[in-house]
């Protein structure tokens, strides 16, 4: 005899059934949410390039200002 579980009153489907879809519905969540988290963490890393880029773009600035200074007084 096989178990079964009601889902609403007019569906009936196997217990094995019930349990591939919730796993399903659980997979499906994870996946979402691990989905959201890396999202946020790109965002941030995105970020963090940006800052990094404009500090070295100052330091390569203050880098060659001090060479001119250097060129100019030799």
């Amino acid at each position: 005899m096989k178990t079964q579980v009601c889902d609403n009153k007019d569906n009936v489907i196997p217990a094995k059934d019930f349990v591939i879809i919730r796993l399903k519905k659980e997979i499906n969540r994870l996946a979402d949410k691990l989905s959201e988290n890396l999202k946020r963490e790109n965002l941030a890393l995105k970020k963090e390039i940006a800052i990094l880029k404009s500090e070295n773009a100052r330091l390569y600035r203050v880098l060659r200002d001090k060479s001119d200074v250097m060129r100019f007084n030799a």
